[in-house]
């Protein structure tokens, strides 16, 4: 673990000397005076210095993984060193927006945002771009940013490819205008070269998306839409093999998107994980009461051995999903949903058929680890919170009753501690509470009672 946390020191800081020695061959091309040389170094330290405190803020969700760190880095390399010898060239090609692009699409909105704005000025300051120059590209990359994340079909691309286009098009156009007040000198060629700047912006970021999954073992949110489409091979074989838990997966699937979307996770990746955190009881789904038609088949097992075949759903569960090439995160969720937790109903069966003899607790026991992440854990509680309203009797699922249930779930997850290797914080428990009764009131709220006879009519 210090290894870890020492790399993720050297990662910023060797991203930032090799900004500055690239800083340093653009200043020296420009024959720019040793004062303003070093001027320009300060400068250019401090806003690095900046982009990696903003890292650390913006971005929470996968700060456990040197992967997003060098991935982050390298997307930050992408725009700028090309951008350091393209101005020579002509300063409506720079890359500038395919590193916003492309943090964007892989990483989170929000840190690409965040470091759009900086790298940008981090340009200005470096390579003395133009101001109307500089204020196309920021305009343009709040667009990007924006626009980037409503992106959920390929058909899409089209129109956020086409309007970048038409955006860079039309800023080259109002820059022009502003410095001069009419479109007399205006340069068409660069209208047309930012314009065709834009479009491959969006191009290269989309497109590339296969490869970034590919060398950085990342999980993008196209992936995950994908994923989270009922048509997936394993959503098929749940739905048909084990209708009941596919049910319960998809209840725990619309209480974990709304509790992380209420506390600012990625509720997408929420929502997959639990649409596929049971998919182990695919293999044996009559061992899970959710699959079984009246006769139980734990009524002639051992509690240790009932317990054995509730357990190892997690271990077939990672096996598949790694069959059918679920994303590393998506497993994640699948080895940490029920934690170290201990098979409760089956151990204390045991306790009390034991004469007296002490029961091993280990054999009741997952084998972890706990949830690691925020989505982890909300698919942990949504998990408990459905397994426990099931069973209530339908005359029994009235809201007071689920509230209590609600709330008492949560609290017996954190006295077993099973929640404190997430980076999930306690303020943060009420609103999930509050996400999943939002979730059963729409499920059980009072319904309209009609006459029997007029609608047999």
């Amino acid at each position: 673990m210090k290894g870890q946390d020492k790399l993720k020191q050297i990662i910023p800081i060797m991203g930032m000397l090799i900004f500055i020695v690239f800083a340093v061959i653009g200043m020296i091309n420009e024959s720019v005076h040793v004062a303003e040389l070093i001027t320009r170094l300060i400068l250019v330290s401090t806003i690095l210095t900046l982009v990696a405190y903003i890292f650390n803020t913006y971005y929470e969700p996968e700060l456990s993984s040197n992967y997003v760190h060098i991935m982050y880095w390298t997307f930050i390399l992408i725009g700028f060193i090309p951008s350091i010898f393209l101005l020579s060239i002509n300063a409506y090609i720079l890359p500038i927006l395919l590193t916003t692009a492309l943090i964007t699409t892989m990483i989170d909105s929000k840190l690409g945002l965040m470091t759009h704005l900086v790298v940008s000025f981090l340009l200005l300051m470096v390579i003395s771009l133009p101001l109307d120059i500089y204020m196309m590209y920021v305009v343009a990359g709040l667009f990007v940013n924006y626009v980037i994340p409503y992106v959920k079909k390929r058909q899409q691309i089209v129109y956020v490819a086409l309007s970048t286009t038409l955006l860079m098009m039309l800023l080259v156009i109002i820059g022009h205008l502003m410095q001069v007040g009419n479109l007399v000198g205006f340069n068409y060629a660069n209208m047309f070269l930012a314009g065709l700047n834009g479009m491959l912006v969006i191009v290269l970021a989309q497109g590339s998306e296969p490869m970034w999954e590919t060398i950085f073992n990342i999980t993008s949110q196209a992936q995950l839409i994908e994923l989270g489409s009922a048509n997936q091979p394993l959503m098929k074989r749940l739905l048909v093999e084990a209708p009941g838990t596919y049910h319960h997966s998809m209840m725990v699937a619309n209480l974990a998107e709304k509790a992380a979307i209420d506390i600012q996770a990625n509720y997408q990746l929420a929502r997959v994980g639990a649409m596929y955190h049971d998919i182990g009881k695919i293999e044996e789904p009559k061992y899970f009461s959710e699959n079984q038609n009246g006769e139980n088949i734990h009524d002639d097992l051992s509690p240790d051995a009932s317990a054995h075949y509730i357990i190892r759903h997690i271990e077939k569960g990672v096996s598949l999903a790694k069959e059918y090439k679920l994303p590393k995160n998506i497993i994640d969720i699948i080895k940490e949903h029920h934690g170290d937790s201990v098979v409760a109903y089956f151990y204390n069966k045991a306790v009390s058929h034991s004469d007296g003899f002490d029961i091993d607790v280990e054999k009741f026991k997952y084998a972890g680890p706990k949830p690691q992440t925020k989505e982890a854990a909300i698919v942990m509680l949504a998990d408990c919170v459905d397994a426990a309203a099931k069973g209530f009797n339908m005359e029994e699922r009235d809201m007071d009753q689920i509230v209590r249930l609600i709330d008492q779930v949560i609290l017996t997850v954190v006295t077993n501690h099973q929640l404190h290797a997430s980076p999930l914080r306690f303020d943060e428990l009420p609103i999930i509470a509050n996400a999943f009764l939002q979730v059963y009131n729409g499920l059980y709220h009072e319904r309209v009672k009609y006459d029997r006879e007029l609608i047999e009519q």
